[in-house]
């Protein structure tokens, strides 16, 4: 932004649009021509083979089985072709704030989690980097631990951060 405009004289979202303009942020998200993303499939997907901690508290993946039996209902069926999976990831992860004690927050940052928090989205954007930077020097990693962690800070902001530990 314009170094002679003082900061807090500036509207803080076009100062963080501009900061995430030049971080590259659509990087870490999921292209919007990706169906699977934003339709919720990829989140229905990864939702139970991810490893989520929020608030610092752990979702296991026996607990992410007993919601996707207990949500089972929002799930489209073969005749509903134009019903996709984010009703029911949206309510997976409410379920998992609830679980970790923590405050559900707003619909539009669970909308962004069902798009963006899965492999296609904030993982992609970090492992494919990670790799392409490793594989500079003939480093290869497999299957590296991920974890996704959530922290929610108010009803409108999350903060969200992919860790990897190698095998």
């Amino acid at each position: 932004m314009n170094s002679f405009i003082p900061e807090e004289k500036e509207n803080p979202i076009v100062t963080l649009k501009a900061q995430a303009e030049k971080f590259g942020f659509s990087r870490l998200k999921a292209g919007k021509d990706n169906a699977e993303a934003n339709s919720g499939n990829t989140a229905f997907c990864d939702l139970r083979r991810m490893d989520f901690v929020i608030n610092k508290k752990s979702t296991s993946r026996d607990f992410i089985a007993k919601l996707y039996k207990k949500h089972d209902n929002l799930l489209p069926k073969n005749e509903d072709n134009n019903k996709g999976y984010r009703p029911f990831a949206k309510e997976v992860f409410k379920e998992m704030f609830k679980y970790a004690e923590a405050k559900v927050p707003s619909d539009s940052i669970l909308e962004e989690l069902v798009t963006n928090c899965n492999q296609a989205g904030y993982e992609a954007g970090v492992f494919i980097e990670s790799q392409l930077a490793l594989g500079q020097h003939s480093f290869l990693v497999l299957s590296p631990k991920r974890v996704m962690n959530i922290d929610y800070i108010d009803q409108n902001n999350v903060s969200i951060r992919s860790d990897m530990k190698l095998p």
